[in-house]
């Protein structure tokens, strides 16, 4: 697989922390240089950054990425959102701890995407089975469908999530996906009935309006998109490049996946269409009364709501009042009548999304379960020229991230090395809780959430415009909000200092959405609907409604506020995110024109500001990037230290990595530290370091488990040719010596691989003659070959040419004993070296050097003395080198001897029978021969040199005449062979080896069997002393102790061999061996169940005292969320004490009752 991790150049530094300056420019820098490069990622320690380039990367998701990835540490790869989603999911099944990845950025940053590409990874690599396929599809099926409904066309994103969302993925023990819940925050309501220049509505309204069949638009009595007021209002009618006919059917397709009703599908989309024809609604006035002018519109909604369009429009223009117990009906004017509108379409499409999303939620079918990766992705940071509602409460929650962030990060940082008694630098961060307390606070201090609320409350009778001025008023009169530094008056606005930056509000609007009720009056009328989805989706509206549908509250019950949802659902999620293991993903917007790989540097300064990145670093650097509880540590990193793996280390684990640390000489003293309960590594390279002496170990190790097999895999091959090899032997009555019957077998016997002994000895052996070959002229443009050394010639270029040059692999290497004369039994010792296709049999020649004297002869000394004494030289000569091709045969006696006769066929060019070639591809064979048969040399020279065609070489020049001068000779290597290819006889007290090792090695080379013969009478050929047949005769002679070979007559040679022992004696031997074999097992098993018994019950203490670890951290853990929870239950205690007081105090002023509903409402239809 190629190496995709680290495919790339690295551009800039991939670890913000590297960086040698440390300012928001020089960030931005190396963010744009990585961005011209397409490298869209950068790290921050443990925090991913990710710029959106706008453009679609080579590469950047492919399946082969993921798998990369998957089977890659983190240091050996490049950053990547598929390594954070690796070590979020390995995290989680290695350590059982639930994990969340907190994706933050602006609209058009890259946030959706990113969590596509993190459940696409989890989709992959989780394993096969049911339930994960189900979640799989669940989740494929869900986007289609959440998009269509949640997403829409903006002017900086085509695709923007106009909504936040926490995707659960829930996991069992092995880590394989069993369920999924969805939560939905933040929808942008008002989006349904306003839309600005080059924004669209949700993509909904389009896919309905261009993709309904005929029939369906009769139905619906929709039009084209462009006819209708809120699918136009933005002229943007269309996305590029997308078709929403296409995209309303994989909607409708994706819904019925989900399990999704007909009929509830279809009374959705009526109410869709419903809101289309609300919004062409349009008013004007007839006399003192608003009325709608366009009745079609209006019935057409109140058709497809299935309500009474009368009681629509009634409730739509008119509003009941209760004042001092009198009901009194209020006619509204024509801005008021709109706002009314919008409130339901806004209300209804609201309920249609939530309803979407448990029907997501639905189709998991989630069980029980262990494990959970939680994927945050909600939009981003808003500041606007006109903020409202809606930017407040994105911003509130965006404010609770960066809270979470700075206490899972910079807070949590400094005060776990105070815990844990770590030297390091101390950084100042802001801390953004005192804008968290002035908006959501409750009580001491009192937030902006709750004077609203109270405002809200008291002023529910008002008009919307003196509410708010009340609600600025009672901001002013709060002493914790007026002396907040972080707020500030602004005439009709107010301004808070977010951790962002400074942002006003204007407060027009504000209580009227926070209430985010509708009208009573609609409100009877909507819960009057023969729709039962529509009426369901009001079901908890309708019960606040008095009984008897007198129009009052019930006594004690106050209905929640967008501001009371928010702050709950805010809190919700990050207790829920507290108990995470959490992961960042900071998404950076480069440009605002999406030009692809464009970058800004105002705008990327902005976003590296108030996504705190530089503060990130600066803690990142000034203490510890990496830390870890002991236990985890060591069974991470025990395998790069032979005192912690593959035994137990006999101590604590915190002396384990310190060994561990201390022994790894890559790492200074000054790059670690241990804590009362953790590791601590300072820098991300420093850690990297480590990961990669891991995978190395992991590389050694597996090195040793695979040498390990191959070599009981081996040695039981040779254990079974062995005793094959021993069963021939014993069924030809072959005497044994009693000192090979157990012998070991061995393979070198003379140290082959010592240099300094055998230098010359591996010259001959690895001498290549082929490599002389050159390349010679042949004119009309083609060149042969021809080599020096053996006088060859080919048109075909050598393949020995192209090699380099390489080391035989030597089998066998002894030395030995070989007739060298059979016509006097002369024996020679010689180096016999085995390997896969020769056989060499090389000696060591002893000559002596006499120097020539100094003095000439004369009559009075005729012999003058040498200028030296003479000395010895060795020469080491090849004598034979026996293609392993050429073996037809061999031979032994059946006396206890060590003969072992080689039978060779001779070389074709001596006119004897030729050998049989080696097995190979016929069709390889055929290809080379038709290669080798294309052109044929005219004639092959004598001689020849290289050189141009016809050019000769210029005469060489006599050299000069020098006087005579001795050198003295020194010993040589002579690679080639001096004696012809023929039959030999060798005698080694290791012949059964050699005749084990040309077995195996011949089946090998040659596909094929080796006979092996047994006689008394051997038959051999040699070409030389003179050439003719031979035989060697064995006899048993009691009185030798060793084989001697002597002359019987001119063709013969005669050995006496020593007596060999008996087989009955043999067997003997083998039953004693076996029965001390035995006996060792025995003892071997009872020493290892010892020290595996004394090794588990070191292992148990050492998993009891992790595990009281574990439950000593989780019991922490659930202490704190005990206190959380009964925090949370005392202030919802006194929040409802107070409400009861004043409940109780209403109730006691109210002098009569409410008046009943007025007739208008109660006519039907």
């Amino acid at each position: 697989m190629a190496d995709w991790g680290r495919q790339q150049a690295v551009a800039g530094v991939d670890d913000l922390v590297l960086l040698p300056s440390l300012t928001v420019k020089a960030i931005a820098e190396n963010l744009k240089e990585r961005l011209a490069k397409e490298q869209i990622y950068t790290y921050v320690g443990n925090v991913l950054i990710s710029v959106n380039p706008f453009t679609r990367i080579r590469d950047c998701y492919s399946v082969q990425k993921i798998k990369y990835y998957k089977n890659h540490a983190r240091s050996s790869t490049n950053p990547h959102i598929f390594a954070l989603a690796a070590n979020t999911l390995s995290n989680m099944v290695s350590e059982e701890e639930n994990q969340c990845v907190i994706i933050s950025g602006e609209s058009g940053a890259g946030k959706t995407e990113a969590s596509k590409q993190i459940m696409a990874y989890i989709a992959e690599v989780s394993p096969k089975s049911d339930d994960m396929d189900k979640v799989k599809k669940v989740m494929l099926d869900s986007n289609p469908v959440l998009e269509a409904f949640g997403n829409a066309k903006t002017v900086r994103n085509d695709n923007s999530s106009r909504f936040g969302k926490f995707m659960e993925v829930y996991f069992d023990i092995r880590g394989g996906p069993s369920g999924g819940y969805i939560r939905n925050f933040l929808l942008e309501k008002s989006r349904v009935a306003f839309q600005g220049k080059g924004d669209r509505n949700f993509h909904i309204f389009y896919q309905l309006c261009v993709g309904a069949d005929d029939g369906m638009r009769r139905r619906l009595r929709l039009k084209d998109p462009s006819q209708h007021i809120i699918t136009s209002q933005g002229g943007e009618l269309v996305r590029p490049g997308v078709s929403d006919a296409d995209e309303f059917k994989e909607t409708c397709d994706a819904m019925d996946a989900l399990g999704i009703e007909k009929s509830e599908r279809e009374s959705v989309f009526r109410m869709i269409a419903a809101i289309i024809h609300l919004g062409d609604c349009k008013f004007e006035k007839s006399g003192d009364v608003c009325v709608i002018s366009t009745r079609e519109s209006l019935e057409n909604a109140a058709d497809l709501l299935e309500i009474d369009a009368e009681l629509l429009e009634r409730a739509v223009t008119w509003k009941t009042l209760e004042i001092s117990g009198d009901v009194t009906n209020v006619q509204l004017d024509m801005q008021q009548c709109k706002e009314v509108r919008d409130a339901l379409m806004k209300s209804i499409y609201s309920k249609i999304f939530d309803w979407v999303v448990a029907e997501v939620n639905k189709a998991f079918d989630t069980k029980e379960t262990t494990l959970m990766i939680g994927i945050l992705d909600i939009y981003g940071f808003e500041i606007f020229e006109k903020n409202g509602f809606e930017q407040f409460c994105i911003n509130y929650v965006n404010e609770k991230l960066q809270q979470i962030f700075i206490e899972l990060t910079l807070k949590v940082e400094q005060e776990e090395y105070e815990k844990e008694r770590i030297k390091w630098e101390t950084i100042k961060y802001f801390n953004n809780k005192i804008v968290c307390d002035l908006i959501e606070g409750t009580r001491n201090p009192i937030g902006l959430f709750a004077l609203m609320d109270d405002v809200c409350a008291k002023m529910h009778k008002e008009e919307a415009s003196v509410a708010d001025i009340k609600m600025l008023e009672t901001f002013d009169q709060s002493p914790e909000v007026s002396r907040n530094q972080h707020y500030r008056r602004m005439n009709t606005m107010f301004q808070i200092r977010h951790y962002a930056g400074d942002v006003q509000y204007s407060s027009s609007g504000f209580t009227q959405k926070n209430k985010d009720l509708l009208a009573k009056d609609l409100l009877k009328v909507v819960i009057q609907s023969d729709d039962k989805l529509l009426r369901r989706f009001y079901a908890t509206e309708a019960d606040f409604l008095e009984e008897d549908g007198g129009g009052s509250p019930k006594a004690g019950r106050r209905q929640p506020t967008a501001g009371g949802r928010i702050r709950t659902q805010a809190a919700d999620l990050v207790n829920t995110l507290k108990k995470c293991t959490p992961h960042y993903i900071r998404c950076i917007k480069p440009n605002d024109t999406r030009s692809a790989l464009g970058f800004v540097d105002e705008r990327v300064n902005g976003q590296v500001t108030y996504l705190g990145l530089l503060e990130n670093v600066r803690v990142r650097r000034a203490g510890f990037s990496y830390r870890q509880h002991f236990d985890k540590f060591l069974k991470r990193f025990k395998f790069i230290n032979p005192a912690t793996f593959p035994r137990p280390f006999r101590g604590d684990d915190k002396s384990a990595c310190q060994t561990i640390l201390s022994q790894c000489t890559t790492l200074g003293a000054d790059t670690w530290q241990l804590g009362e309960t953790k590791v601590f590594i300072r820098q991300p390279q420093h850690l990297f370091h480590l990961e990669d002496l891991r995978e190395s170990a992991f590389g050694k190790i597996a090195g040793k488990v695979q040498k390990g097999w191959k070599i009981y895999k081996g040695g039981r091959e040779m254990l079974l040719f062995k005793q094959s090899l021993t069963q021939k032997i014993q069924q030809a009555n072959k005497k044994r010596r009693a000192g090979s019957v157990f012998r070991v077998w061995k393979g070198d016997y003379m140290d082959y691989h010592d240099k300094v002994k055998n230098g010359k000895v591996q010259d001959i052996v690895n001498y290549m003659p082929p490599c002389q070959w050159q390349a010679v002229d042949a004119g009309n443009g083609t060149s042969y070959y021809y080599n020096a050394v053996t006088q060859a010639t080919q048109w075909h270029r050598p393949p020995e040419m192209d090699m380099d040059e390489v080391e035989n692999k030597v089998l066998y290497a002894e030395k030995i004993l070989r007739v060298a004369n059979h016509a006097t039994a002369q024996q020679a010792y010689e180096h016999i070296v085995v390997t896969e296709k020769d056989i060499f049999l090389i000696e060591d020649v002893n000559e002596l050097i006499t120097p020539p004297s100094l003095e000439p002869p004369t009559k009075k000394i005729p012999d003058p003395p040498p200028m030296y004494p003479p000395y010895w030289i060795q020469h080491t000569v090849c004598k034979k080198k026996l293609p392993l091709q050429y073996l037809r045969q061999m031979s032994m006696s059946l006396q206890a001897d060590g003969f072992l006769t080689l039978h060779f066929y001779d070389f074709p060019d001596q006119e004897m029978q030729p050998p049989p070639p080696p097995r190979v591809d016929p069709h390889k064979a055929a290809k080379a021969a038709e290669k080798a048969t294309k052109k044929k040399p005219k004639a092959a020279p004598k001689k020849v040199k290289k050189g141009k065609k016809g050019a000769e070489p210029p005469p060489e020049p006599e050299p000069a005449p020098v006087a005579p001068q001795w050198e003295p000779p020194v010993g040589r290597v002579d690679p080639l062979p001096c004696e012809v290819c023929e039959d030999v006889i060798l005698i080694s007290q290791y012949k059964t080896e050699i005749v084990g090792v040309l077995t195996q090695q011949y089946r090998k080379y040659m596909q094929a069997e080796l006979p092996l013969v047994f006689s008394d009478t051997i038959d051999y050929n040699v070409k030389s002393q003179p050439p003719a047949a031979r035989q060697l005769i064995c006899y048993e002679n009691w009185q030798v102790l060793d084989t001697g070979v002597y002359v019987q007559s001119e063709q013969q040679l005669v050995a006496h061999c020593p007596s060999g022992i008996e087989y009955s004696r043999v067997q003997q031997m083998e039953a004693e061996r076996e029965k001390r074999r035995a006996v060792a097992r025995e003892r071997f098993q009872k020493e290892q169940e010892a020290a595996k018994k004394k090794e588990e019950e070191l292992e148990k203490q050492r998993e009891e005292e992790r595990k009281k670890q574990v439950a000593e951290r989780k019991r922490l853990k659930e202490e704190e969320d005990k206190r959380f929870r009964e925090e949370e239950e005392e202030r919802e205690r006194k929040r409802q004490e107070r409400k009861d007081r004043a409940a109780a105090i209403v109730a006691s002023k109210a002098d009569k009752p409410a008046e009943a509903t007025p007739a208008w409402m109660k006519k039907g239809k």
